[in-house]
């Protein structure tokens, strides 16, 4: 009951079908599984290292696929063994999931040895078995055990082995059974028809050639041989008594995950992106990590990333070494220019990183600083354009260059371009005391200063430090040094307050109506004219309004046209037959142009 209710529990927590093979055609798929040959000395292993007597083919008497069932036949013939071994070893490689098969064993047989088992695909960890074997399930001589064990340590012949057997009741093993184990970083567990009956963890296995990671050598890819040998050191050899033909039959293989592929639902642009939330979907897919290694331990244990929790909240993902990648599929909800924040940190120079998508570099390289501890977060960013869309790819790439990779808490998108599509721009808007994320109209509607760019609000450094800002028009307003500069204000300091500051009467060309002065910005605008920014000169304007007499610039000549020329007679502000003098015949001008423009 105990072993039931454990299995369920493991069960439930492997739910998408990652892969699998239901041999339903009329031969075996070669893009999924390729053939052995010979008695092992092509691959440098004599008698398959085993003392073994068969000679492995392809042959459709050693190895076909009929009635929806993978058959490996072992056959005799003057005492010469034939038989079929296939591996998936550059197809399909696996780390962590359920792996499980629906197998059929043969008759029971003395020197008959079928298995279904995992070697790993270019161990770092050397040859075997320092690189490690799983075994699913294998069996001998036709006995009412079945065996399950792990193969690690150091390279033969000083090896080591643990495991467990399994004895189901009513005795001999015939039929199909379900042999299956579930392989997470700190444990291994067998299962026959889903009772679990073996479970090795992390103490429990090593490899000699990395001393320092606990999880080797079973945190890398591994990919599936099925075989049936025939004799060896384990099993003894065949006697007069033996059945030959001997057939092991295969129903399916299949690999289960915790998570199908796919991106977090709530990965929208603009907004923030937490770094964990990178695409499910495991090892080349969600993500590429060059050590299989989960060393943060905080969250998705059961891959590769290694995530680690924040001081102060939340998690990260750590350790971003040359060539690692992370893929964020988001949803943009309005293409065009955006920012991206990465709060990185890295005890180290860090190297630089991009992102691309479907290949396309999107930001060129963004350095990341020694930011002297991996909690020491700083923000790095840089522009991009993004298409509106659902599921687009977003990958972020470590170019290389560090010595120790980098830390990452989040991604923060921000849209600054106005497209009109797309209504207006939301972003940082800094206000007196704090920053909020607002339109445009609602930030200067609340007396803030509106200003996307790389110091957003969801930014640790947003609007911290604010200080004094003086715009043209001797305004002020309280906002950082990046803020203020991006709205065309001068910053008077962080400690300084828009009560105290004296912001300085900025002096230029003012147009009023076709004439020119030199002016203070509030004065110009008092007296209805047009600033023509800082340190400009009448030579650098052209006050020409946009139909003669529309001196106050409505677009329409009307009463109050008319009355500052009245104001301006005999002066020369509202000359507009170039006399020299603002008389009568300027008036009957202004009359005959009355009306809109």
């Amino acid at each position: 009951m105990i072993a039931s209710t454990l299995c369920a529990a493991f069960l439930a927590q492997y739910d998408h079908l990652a892969w699998s093979d239901e041999f339903d055609g009329s031969a075996l798929d070669l893009t999924k599984w390729t053939p052995q040959y010979g008695d092992g000395s092509q691959y440098g292993i004599p008698g398959w290292g085993n003392n073994e007597w068969q000679s492995y083919t392809d042959n459709p008497a050693n190895l076909y696929v009929e009635d929806g069932r993978l058959h490996i036949v072992a056959r005799e013939q003057n005492s010469q063994y034939t038989s079929a071994r296939i591996r998936t070893l550059g197809n399909a490689e696996f780390t962590y999931g359920r792996m499980e098969a629906r197998i059929k064993l043969p008759a029971p047989g003395q020197g008959l040895w079928p298995a279904f088992w995992m070697l790993p695909t270019n161990s770092p960890y050397g040859g075997w078995a320092a690189g490690g074997e799983i075994d699913i399930v294998e069996w001998i001589n036709g006995m009412d055990v079945v065996h399950g064990t792990l193969h690690h340590g150091s390279a033969w012949p000083s090896n080591q082995q643990t495991g467990g057997s399994f004895n189901p009741a009513g005795g001999a093993i015939t039929g199909f059974h379900n042999y299956a184990i579930e392989w997470d970083p700190d444990q291994i567990r067998w299962y026959f028809d889903g009772v679990l009956y073996s479970q090795k963890n992390l103490n429990q296995w090593f490899s000699d050639n990395a001393p320092g990671d606990a999880e080797a050598p079973f945190d890398w890819d591994f990919h599936f041989i099925l075989n049936l040998a025939v004799g060896g050191n384990w099993p003894g050899y065949p006697n007069g008594a033996t059945p030959f033909p001997a057939t092991l039959e295969v129903d399916w293989v299949r690999v289960w995950k915790r998570e199908a592929p796919g991106a977090f639902a709530d990965n929208v642009i603009p907004g923030t992106i937490e770094a964990e939330h990178y695409d499910r979907g495991g090892q080349s897919v969600g993500f590429w990590d060059s050590d299989h290694t989960n060393n943060g331990g905080s969250m998705r244990t059961d891959q590769g990333v290694d995530i680690g929790t924040v001081d102060g909240g939340g998690d990260y993902v750590g350790w971003i070494r040359p060539l690692e990648w992370l893929q964020f599929t988001s949803n943009v909800e309005c293409g065009g220019l955006h920012t991206i924040v990465a709060r990185v940190a890295s005890e180290s120079s860090g190297g630089t990183f991009h992102l691309e998508s479907n290949g396309i570099d999107l930001t060129g390289p963004i350095a990341v600083p020694a930011t002297g501890g991996w909690q020491n977060w700083v923000d790095v960013g840089a522009q991009l354009t993004l298409p509106t869309g659902t599921q687009i790819p977003i990958r972020l790439v470590n170019d290389g260059g560090g010595n120790d990779g980098f830390n990452i808490d989040a991604l923060i998108f921000e849209r600054i371009d106005a497209n009109p599509s797309c209504g207006e721009i939301l972003g940082p808007c800094c206000l007196s005391d704090s920053c909020e994320l607002l339109t445009t109209s609602a930030c200067v509607s609340a007396g803030g200063l509106f200003a996307p760019g790389l110091d957003g609000c969801s930014a640790p450094s947003a609007c911290v430090g604010a200080g004094a800002c003086c715009f043209p028009d001797a305004t002020c307003t309280s906002a950082t040094l990046q803020n203020c500069s991006f709205g065309g204000g001068v910053f008077q300091g962080s400690s300084v307050e828009c009560a105290t500051a004296s912001c300085p009467q900025l002096t230029g060309a003012c147009c009023i109506g076709s004439s020119c002065a030199i002016l203070e910005a509030s004065m110009c605008e008092q007296t209805g004219g047009v600033f023509g920014g800082e340190a400009s000169s009448c030579g650098d304007v052209s006050c020409a309004p946009p139909c003669p007499g529309d001196f106050n610039n409505d677009s329409a000549i009307g009463f109050d046209d008319l009355l500052y020329v009245l104001s301006d007679w005999d002066g020369t502000q509202a000359d507009l037959d170039g006399s020299g003098t603002t008389d009568f015949a300027d008036v009957l001008i202004l009359l005959a142009a009355f009306g809109p423009c």
